[in-house]
């Protein structure tokens, strides 16, 4: 992978969207993340708050500038919180994002995100988690470049949805994540489908097999195609 230094990366962040191929996903998210840390150590203060999903709208962030000086923030696809408690799954951020705050000014962001570790539990409604930043990303890379080949390929129309457009995104990049991960985390077809006839028979109108199987089947080749497209993130 190509190494650019902190300031060219910046300079790319503002001037190329973010799910650019380029091969540059885990140095930009590394620059981008220091940047934000370095930020609160310099008086950015940051509260996490959780809205008991495992993906898609999971936390919203309350940024407050307790600095003398303004504060751009820049939040870019990939960042990665984990809980410092060690009690809600660690997750990491979907959206692009940048803003200033003026001495003492706060804001409230609403955030998407995908979950990381499938066996804790997301941070639940309402409820303030410990997020931290994470500075080492060495065992996230896989997984940021399975979010950036998933926001590239939707955004290039390669996607052939099934569901509501966002659903079908949040379900397609979750699932390439998880198996990106491995581990515990449901990283099968097989496993997907099973967890697909679970969700239907919980709702108000459930899938048949056939339904289901479908469903499953045609999500799943998006899966697989932002697999195959995330090493040349």
């Amino acid at each position: 992978m190509r190494q650019l230094s902190t300031t060219l990366i910046l300079l790319f962040l503002a001037l190329a969207p973010a799910w650019a191929q380029n091969g540059l996903a885990v140095s930009t998210v590394q620059a981008a993340s220091a940047k934000i840390i370095s930020q609160q150590a310099d008086g950015l203060a940051i509260a996490w708050s959780g809205k008991g999903r495992v993906a898609g709208d999971m936390v919203d962030g309350t940024f407050l500038n307790e600095s003398n000086s303004p504060m751009s923030v820049s939040i870019v696809p990939g960042i990665v919180l984990s809980d410092s408690d060690g009690v809600a799954q660690p997750i990491m951020l979907e959206d692009t994002l940048e803003f200033t705050l003026a001495p003492g000014e706060s804001t409230k962001v609403d955030l998407r995100a995908y979950c990381l570790d499938f066996s804790k539990d997301p941070p639940s409604l309402g409820s303030g988690v410990n997020y931290e930043i994470v500075s080492d990303l060495a065992q996230y890379e896989d997984a940021i470049k399975n979010l950036w080949a998933g926001l590239r390929l939707e955004r290039d129309g390669k996607f052939k949805a099934v569901l509501k457009p966002i659903q079908h995104r949040t379900i397609v990049i979750q699932r390439a994540i998880w198996a990106s991960l491995g581990g515990q985390n449901p990283a099968t077809e097989e496993k997907f489908r099973e967890d697909l006839q679970q969700d239907t028979q919980a709702g108000d109108h459930e899938f048949s097999k056939e339904k289901v199987d479908w469903l499953a089947e045609q999500i799943w080749k998006d899966v697989v195609q932002t697999k195959a497209a995330a090493p040349q993130e």
